[in-house]
């Protein structure tokens, strides 16, 4: 490796780090928003549990209040439940990758600060 490479390797590094640190405050934000989402639907099936399938129910979307009935409402909640979990589940599995890309670089990153004499961190 040439000296005009050993000196942009730690800048290199650095800014990957950022990258890497950007994109795990975009994923914690994802997760957050589907777990929220995910805890929503589940506190909504608990409420129409136990009640009959055929009763008519209002719910609200928005500003919009629709007719329905349990098990329509009950369906339609499940599926959203299902499609929502599984979003969760792969924005956390990509944070916990991420988790280990970032270790993985920092620990890189130590290594080469002590190689080229700069301070840890």
């Amino acid at each position: 490796m040439s000296s005009g490479q050993e000196a942009t390797l730690p800048e290199d590094l650095g800014r990957h780090l950022e990258r890497l640190r950007r994109t795990k405050r975009e994923l914690v934000d994802e997760v957050k928003v589907l777990h929220k989402r995910v805890l929503k639907i589940e506190n909504c099936l608990e409420l129409l549990e136990g009640r009959t399938d055929d009763l008519p129910c209002t719910f609200c979307r928005g500003l919009v209040y629709q007719q329905s009935t349990v098990r329509a409402l009950r369906e339609g909640l499940s599926a959203s439940l299902a499609v929502n979990g599984d979003l969760y589940s792969g924005a956390h599995g990509r944070l916990m990758s991420l988790h280990e890309q970032i270790r993985l670089a920092e620990g890189a990153s130590n290594q080469n600060n002590r190689r080229f004499g700069a301070p840890e961190g």
